[in-house]
């Protein structure tokens, strides 16, 4: 169980310095080498939680990936009244 905890705080603590270490970067240097490595970065950490997931939460972030790659792709009701 002391491992289980301990695993869970470095876990947590990591995330934390990982994503503040992106946003830093994309905002202390934003040019397209600095957005590559970032997006690099994301994609491997993504990558790796996502092999870990279950069926149903697989299932649930598959979801919300297909949400994120349609949304943008569609008009908002407020964009149409303002035209």
């Amino acid at each position: 169980m002391f491992e289980l905890m301990k695993s869970a705080a470095s876990f947590g603590w990591a995330v934390t310095l990982f994503s503040a270490q992106q946003i830093g970067m994309l905002v202390m240097q934003p040019n397209a080498e600095t957005m590559n490595k970032s997006t690099a970065a994301m994609k491997s950490v993504t990558g790796a939680a996502v092999s870990t997931l279950d069926s149903f939460p697989g299932s649930v972030y598959q979801a919300g990936v297909w949400i994120q790659n349609v949304l943008p792709n569609t008009e908002s009701p407020s964009a149409e009244a303002t035209r």
